[in-house]
Order: structure tokens, then C-alpha cells, then sequence
């Protein structure tokens, strides 16, 4: 019992993570300028980025540089899956 709600939360937390992560990639895409405004996409990008930012800056930091091209939001995504997956399979024995 306590199991299945480990997991379900788990996996909860792993998509909402992935889904902030995937926000914020799309508004700093598309609205590039959206930090610090106070619109709707300025209050959602401060939101993602205040989630995100404390599990990809130390990624961030580990990586070289590509240039300008950050693909640390990427390699956060696999992280959380791969570690939620992990964790899932362990708590399902």
C-alpha cells in the first residue's frame, strides 16, 4: 500500500518536473524576453525557472561549453527519468 503511493507520487513529481522543465525551454524559446515581465508568460517563465533552475544549474556547471547552446535542461530531463525509474523498479520489489 505505502509503496503504491511512493510510486504514484514519484511519478508525479517526475512528470510535473519534466513538464516545467519543457515550459520553460518553449517560453525561452518563443517570448525570449518573457523574465521579469508581468504577464501571463512572464509569471509562467518565473515560475518553471524558479522550479527548474536548482536542479539544472548544477548540471549546468558540470557541462563545457557548446557555444551558447545550453543542453543542460535536456540532460535534466534524462536525469529525472532515468533516477525515477530506477527508484520505481526498486520500489516495486
Amino acid at each position: 500500500m505505502i509503496k503504491g503511493v511512493l510510486i504514484q507520487a514519484l511519478q508525479l513529481l517526475s512528470l510535473v518536473f519534466y513538464w516545467a522543465i519543457i515550459v520553460r525551454i518553449v517560453i525561452e524559446w518563443v517570448y525570449p524576453r518573457a523574465q521579469g515581465r508581468r504577464d501571463f508568460w512572464g509569471i509562467l517563465y518565473n515560475l518553471t525557472y524558479r522550479a527548474t533552475e536548482p536542479i539544472i544549474q548544477p548540471i549546468r556547471r558540470l557541462l563545457p561549453d557548446f557555444g551558447g547552446l545550453d543542453i543542460s535542461p535536456l540532460i535534466t530531463i534524462f536525469l529525472i527519468s532515468f533516477i525515477s525509474r530506477m527508484l520505481i523498479s526498486l520500489l516495486s520489489r
